[in-house]
């Protein structure tokens, strides 16, 4: 009887123990999976946080980048004295965006991202690399160029791997940034000027233009929207014809501050780019066949150039001593 009951005491503490090992064990197993869940999901959020905030960057470092690598193409110009080749001005730009490769850009993307890219490997423990794969330049406005860039990024750490690509789209500002055909012209002649882009506030086609403003236009060295200007991205080329619709450029310059427009192998290029103040380089325009914005031409009749504006107002201009103070209406010579 006394072995009977110490077999069930045994018995049974056997069972309790047993039952107390598995629930034991079974409790500590459990939670030490959703703790490592736990981890996975963390790590997980960090790494993607940390590709967003890479493409967050990037989105900001184009813009630089974009901004950098003009100025280093202007400097290209200003150095060598002659344009770009022709239908050359994407691939340069690229260039200089992507690398210092033959660029004076110190703040290109490729330096940007992998300044960031070394912040993120060192915060996330992670290895990051990235590519530039494709970029598109197009210029839709007056005023804005805009750079489209598809860029990959690699993540590896010990759990898994990210590999992701995105489309990222920045508009780079033209205004403020130096018009390279300027440079380019007077540089066979001795020096070059720096004339950068700020844009009139009259509109086109506006009853604002009168003498008074057409000579604000040209002493502040303002650009305005013309059918037969030249968009900015063109004039890295040389070219007076626009590539892109919609961001055509005119501007006024003083003959006499760039001798080789007056040259007649040049003045095709003229009306097209920007309206030159010297008598030798326009016939009168009739402005029924050509209302848009003002025109400055020559006065077959005594030798003065004739400004107009849409509304056909008529004024007088003596290009020796360019004084605009005394204008002469319906200057004989023009329609």
């Amino acid at each position: 009887m006394v072995l009977n009951k110490k077999g069930i005491i045994f018995s049974l503490l056997a069972i309790g123990l047993a039952g107390l090992f598995v629930l034991l064990f079974a409790t500590g197993y459990q939670q030490r999976l959703d703790d490592q869940n736990d981890v996975i999901r963390a790590r997980i959020t960090s790494l993607d946080q940390g590709v967003d905030s890479f493409y967050d960057y990037a989105a900001e470092a184009q813009t630089i980048a974009g901004t950098a690598a003009l100025d280093a193409l202007y400097q290209e110009i200003n150095q060598s004295g002659t344009f770009l080749t022709s239908d050359n001005f994407e691939s340069n730009f690229t260039r200089c965006l992507n690398s210092s490769d033959g660029c004076e850009n110190d703040l290109n993307l490729s330096v940007l991202l992998t300044n960031y890219s070394a912040i993120i490997a060192t915060s996330l423990h992670a290895d990051v690399q990235f590519s530039v794969n494709d970029v598109c330049l197009t210029q839709e406005t007056f005023w804005d160029l805009v750079v489209r860039t598809n860029i990959s990024i690699s993540l590896t750490d010990t759990y898994a791997a990210w590999d992701t690509s995105r489309d990222i789209t920045t508009t780079i500002s033209t205004v403020g940034t130096y018009d390279p055909a300027y440079v380019a012209i007077s540089a066979s002649y001795g020096g070059a000027e720096d004339r950068r882009v700020f844009p009139t506030s009259i509109a086109p086609n506006s009853s604002r233009w009168n003498i008074s403003t057409f000579m604000d236009f040209y002493k502040g060295r303002q650009y305005q929207a013309s059918q037969n200007g030249s968009c900015l991205s063109d004039r890295y080329e040389g070219s007076w014809t626009s590539s892109f619709q919609g961001c055509n450029l005119e501007s006024v310059v003083d003959a006499d501050e760039h001798p080789r427009l007056k040259d007649p192998a040049n003045q095709s290029i003229t009306h097209m780019d920007w309206q030159v103040l010297t008598r030798d380089m326009h016939a009168c325009h009739d402005p029924v066949t050509n209302p848009d914005d003002f025109r400055v031409s020559i006065s077959d009749a005594d030798d003065s150039l004739v400004l107009w504006n849409k509304d056909t107002i008529r004024y007088g201009l003596y290009p020796d001593h360019l004084d605009f103070s005394s204008p002469t209406y319906n200057a004989p010579g023009c329609p």
